[in-house]
């Protein structure tokens, strides 16, 4: 635990609750939940999965400049990042996790209960000509209900500054 907390930064994204298409980390063109990552090099999320009576719930990463948390702000990409994988133990949610393609960038859902996706970004995949330095992670799609129990917690690796406590990277 100790190798955790003073090397990594792990951070509450979305907290878990039952969820519906009127939350704020609902991605609608240009909103989503943001973290900064000017003092980290990588960033793994990991969505946990309730109970879910989805068949299609999607999220993707998208990138925006700090602070980058506001609805209105036009700093936010509207195109998601680039995902080619993510792991999943959906197949037995007590079992090893395997490693999935994605397709058109998101990460794909079903009605496992109580499954593990963890998709992680560099931070050098993010813009950095449009001075993009946040990244974050929204749902895109439409039919999340309020059956829908989940969390998504992000774990923010390879400090810029190693120090006790770690810089934050909350956008």
């Amino acid at each position: 635990m100790q190798t955790l907390a003073q090397n990594m930064m792990v951070m509450n994204v979305i907290p878990p609750a039952s969820h519906s298409t009127s939350a704020s980390y609902i991605h609608t063109g240009a909103l989503t939940r943001f973290i900064n990552m000017k003092n980290y090099a990588h960033v793994d999320f990991i969505i946990n999965m309730g109970t879910t009576l989805e068949a299609t719930a999607q999220f993707s990463l998208y990138q925006a400049k700090a602070p980058g948390v506001s609805v209105t702000n036009s700093s936010i990409s509207t195109t998601a990042l680039s995902v080619q994988e993510y792991w999943t133990n959906k197949a037995s949610v007590n079992g090893p996790f395997v490693r999935t393609a994605a397709t058109s960038d998101v990460v794909a859902v079903d009605a496992t209960n109580s499954a593990t996706y963890i998709v992680g970004i560099n931070a050098t995949a993010l813009n950095g000509t449009s001075d993009y330095d946040c990244v974050g992670i929204g749902v895109v799609s439409a039919t999340i209900s309020t059956t829908c129990f989940f969390q998504v917690t992000a774990i923010l690796s390879g400090a810029r500054y190693e120090k006790d406590p770690l810089p934050t990277a909350k956008a």
